[in-house]
């Protein structure tokens, strides 16, 4: 075995240090287990060339072949890419790039990365890694996939009409995938997330960056459909710019995109978002809002001196302490034409520091028993419509808006930007958007109920990446499947939903 140098200690000067020295190979003994039952397969089976010599049998001497042309580790990954074919988006790709490729059309590009973003591919250059993969291959149609590079260049290369190009493409499948049998209202929950960057790329700059204070970043504004979950739009901005620069170009892009079934009712935003112009700018749309606001000292001075909170029920029915309170006011703030609904919620916090023991001179303790912690939320919706309870609860549901940018970055890696090219870059983030909304799109119409709350690490370790043997017969492709495949009805339920419409299929 090679020899492991252990460096268990920094040698930060010459006395203080450690001399070089290595590891001790953690392999002791025989593994007697395996060895006799190797033995007993030469008595019984007497392969060729096997060898019945026990001091020179090892537990690892197993062949190793690379000889099948037909096994895959993604045998469900044609799922995904034949709903993005049924819904019509796989054509709508073609446009995207005026690109005349030697091997490749652009829907063929797209659709490649499209995969690879799907199968879990951390980072661009990781797409080589999926290249000789035959399932994804066939599945796609293509003998094997491009290389990472080719898709470098076209972000490289990538201008705003390109970018916009891709986001028609996803607002064409957000209005197919949105259809109602009737008008009906929803509601629209805004945030923003940074993206840090490593290295010199166009458009990273210093700003609002919680994670990584200091570093060069951009800020990714979305918008989501309140409860369906889906990206609405995502603008790829500088890391210096703010919730508020643009807000009503962003807003109205937003609407000008939503599907014409869809009627907005209201906005859910946090309190990056808290401005006299925004508020004005929803009233005037005749927009319901709430919109948390910052903690200062003038709003919990105000919090302070009010007597009037009512305690909130705990959703827990193991916890019967009130630890939270309400009351709402009206109230104008600083440069604020009008009053406004204010809803202020305390929360008492154990302190840490509480002692009965320790008491000062007029026999009070010296630190009290909870902390008061405040929450302020600005709404224009009526006394009448809601109370200040449910008002609070109904801001907290916008926590799912969190969920949706953390599966996005966790699991399609919203936040690894590739391109030294601005547009490039905002060319990725809006094929990440589309990965995501595919998925999301596939659960909704393909997947049972149940199973419609999957995150995209389930998808892919129970039906996308499935180890299978892709074989072809008499010009018919086959998939087959391990015996032991755990949730074979759920496969057999979505080929049965992929089968519905026109053309008729037979499964």
């Amino acid at each position: 075995m090679n020899r492991v140098k252990a460096d268990l200690l920094p040698r930060i000067a010459q006395k203080w240090g450690q001399e070089s020295c290595f590891y001790k190979a953690p392999f002791s003994g025989r593994e007697t287990r395996w060895v006799n039952t190797q033995q007993d397969l030469f008595r019984r089976m007497n392969p060729i060339r096997a060898c019945d010599n026990r001091e020179k049998l090892t537990p690892y001497n197993t062949r190793i072949y690379f000889n099948q042309k037909n096994l895959t580790g993604f045998g469900g990954m044609f799922l995904p890419i034949a709903f993005t074919e049924r819904i019509g988006l796989y054509t709508d790709l073609e446009d995207v790039f005026q690109h005349q490729g030697y091997a490749y059309s652009t829907a063929q590009l797209l659709g490649s990365t499209l995969a690879c973003i799907f199968a879990g591919a951390p980072r661009l250059y990781d797409l080589n890694s999926f290249r000789w993969d035959r399932g994804l291959a066939r599945a796609l149609g293509v003998e094997q996939l491009p290389e990472e590079g080719n898709i470098r260049k076209r972000l490289a290369a990538a201008t705003k009409g390109n970018v916009d190009a891709l986001e028609r493409v996803n607002h064409k499948g957000l209005a197919r995938c949105n259809q109602t049998e009737k008008t009906v209202e929803i509601g629209i929950d805004l945030d923003l997330t940074t993206a840090t960057v490593y290295g010199k790329q166009e458009g990273a700059e210093i700003g609002y960056n919680p994670h990584k204070r200091g570093r060069p970043c951009f800020q990714i504004l979305a918008a989501f459909i309140a409860k369906g979950g889906d990206w609405i739009k995502a603008e790829l901005r500088p890391g210096n710019t703010h919730c508020t620069t643009d807000f009503k170009g962003f807003f109205e892009s937003v609407l000008a995109v939503l599907p014409s079934n869809y009627k907005p009712t209201f906005v859910r935003i946090d309190k990056g978002f808290f401005s006299k112009d925004i508020f004005e700018y929803l009233e005037a749309k005749g927009l319901k809002y709430i919109c948390a606001a910052k903690a200062t000292a003038e709003l919990k001075a105000l919090a302070r001196g009010l007597k009037d909170f009512k305690p909130i029920s705990s959703p827990a029915e193991d916890d019967q302490r009130e630890q939270f309170f309400i009351t709402e006011i009206d109230y104008r703030y600083g440069s604020w034409n009008s009053y406004r609904r204010l809803i202020i919620v305390k929360e008492l916090e154990p302190n840490p520091d509480h002692d009965p023991q320790q008491r000062d001179l007029l026999g009070e303790p010296l630190q009290p028993e909870y902390l008061e912690t405040y929450r302020f939320y600005v709404t224009n919706i009526g006394y009448e419509e809601l109370d200040a309870e449910s008002c609070w609860r109904f801001y907290n549901q916008r926590a799912t808006v969190e969920g949706h940018i953390k599966e996005s970055k966790l699991g399609f890696n919203l936040d690894k930007l590739p391109s030294l090219n601005f547009h490039g870059n905002a060319f990725y983030v809006q094929l990440v958007c589309l990965a995501y909304n595919i998925l999301n799109w596939f659960k909704r119409f393909l997947l049972p109920p149940e199973f419609r709350s999957k995150s995209i690490r389930w998808l892919r370790m129970n039906l996308l990446c499935l180890p299978a043997l892709v074989v072809r017969k008499k010009l018919q492709w086959f998939i087959k499947y391990p015996v032991g495949y755990c949730y074979r009805a759920l496969m057999e339920h979505i080929f049965r939903r992929l089968s519905e419409g026109k053309p008729y299929y037979v499964v």
